[in-house]
């Protein structure tokens, strides 16, 4: 590293059109809108004014002087990088440093803006946009910026515990969500907010509570007469009442999320799981003939990932049902599709139904193979408890 200095403004000397942009850009979001403190709403227009200029003045030059320190760490560290991008992140990092705290000492002062509540919306809209494009780390980031500054936004912590959920952190996206629950009296939210509390106390194998939550979801669905949500509802309650060993129950709402039929993703993973149920119970026929209408749905709307995991479960229930030719046919057009997307907990899956089939035709040889690469695959994805039991009921010596 040079011990050179540079100081900070000499560096937006050397990229002044794109630093001068970022400049007025950072001013116009803390200049522009109609700036109002009650305590001031007696005096007349021209003394508001000059209070506030003054106000003004003082924050800028708080904001300057606490943000010394900083702002020159980031104009060293782009002094020492050849990549231009470390260089305009170093500008625009002590630019929002600064901006930031010019708005604290505003606020502290009591005044406030439209443009400041409207620059908060869209941090929150930037959050959901991550989320609706599957960017959950930069969800989380935005969602993270949108609680520090609108800490009472319902929205901002909604999406940020979405980004937690998504991301898999489901004890911090519970947290989010139930602040997000008391800063809400919106139904459409709360039943959004239900459905992910009840998604995360799934993760966390907590079946009790996530069957509450999702009985909150439903309720408003119903409530609101949102079909979608309803059948959403239904099939998440089904899947609880399944994992608990509750078939009876579990068919009970799958069948009624079945008849509503407005979410086309979610009839597919009900017919999956309503093969599941009858494999469980033993019933190969009846659980071949629901992972076929899976598979025929998810052709039908387009579902791919869907065909792929009822193209496995029926490979696996022919096994049972020892039709190997047809076993061999559907875990190959299965095993190829969950491969191609990408998806290693079904890759791994695949393999261990391999294993089945060529256990079962005493093709001892072959059928480790398969379950050992399950077992690795299991254990690369951080699934020990399936790789658990694919070692303890197969590999174990």
């Amino acid at each position: 590293m040079r011990n050179k200095k540079i100081k900070f403004f000499d560096l937006v000397k050397r990229n002044g059109l794109i630093f001068g942009f970022l400049l007025i850009l950072i001013f116009l979001t803390t200049s522009c809108g109609t700036w109002y403190n009650p305590s001031l709403s007696n005096l007349p227009d021209y003394q508001i004014k000059q209070i506030y200029e003054q106000d003004k003045l003082e924050c800028n030059d708080y904001a300057e002087a606490e943000s010394k320190g900083y702002c020159n760490s980031l104009a060293q560290t782009a002094a020492d990088s050849n990549n231009a991008l470390v260089k305009i992140n170093a500008v625009t990092g002590c630019l929002a440093q600064q901006n930031l705290l010019f708005t604290e000492c505003m606020k502290a002062k009591g005044w406030q803006t439209k443009k400041k509540e409207q620059n908060g919306s869209n941090e929150v809209n930037k959050c959901f946009n991550y989320l609706n494009s599957h960017n959950y780390k930069y969800a989380l980031e935005d969602g993270k910026t949108a609680v520090q500054l609108y800490p009472n936004s319902g929205e901002a912590h909604l999406c940020l515990g979405e980004a937690y959920y998504n991301l898999g952190d489901s004890n911090l996206s519970i947290n989010e969500l139930k602040t997000a629950e008391k800063l809400t009296n919106n139904k459409a939210a709360l039943g959004a907010i239900y459905g992910f509390i009840g998604a995360d106390y799934a993760h966390l194998g907590d079946l009790n509570n996530a069957l509450l939550y999702y009985n909150k979801a439903l309720e408003i669905a119903i409530d609101l007469n949102n079909k979608e949500e309803e059948c959403i509802a239904l099939t998440n309650i089904g899947a609880i009442y399944m994992k608990q060993g509750n078939y009876d129950k579990a068919l009970e709402y799958y069948n009624k999320s079945l008849q509503i039929k407005s979410n086309p993703s979610g009839i597919v993973n009900i017919y999956n799981n309503i093969g599941v149920i009858y494999s469980h119970e033993g019933d190969n026929n009846k659980a071949a003939e629901y992972y076929e209408k899976a598979i025929d749905f998810a052709q039908k709307v387009g579902d791919y990932r869907g065909t792929a995991v009822g193209m496995l479960n029926l490979g696996y229930t022919y096994i049972k049902l020892k039709n190997f030719p047809e076993a061999q046919h559907y875990l190959q057009e299965g095993l190829l599709m969950v491969q191609k997307l990408g998806d290693k907990s079904w890759e791994a899956v695949g393999y261990d139904y391999f294993g089945e089939l060529y256990l079962a035709q005493n093709k001892k040889t072959l059928s480790i193979e398969y379950f050992t690469k399950a077992y690795n695959l299991f254990k690369a994805i951080g699934d020990n408890n399936d790789a658990q039991e694919v070692y303890e009921k197969h590999l174990k010596q």
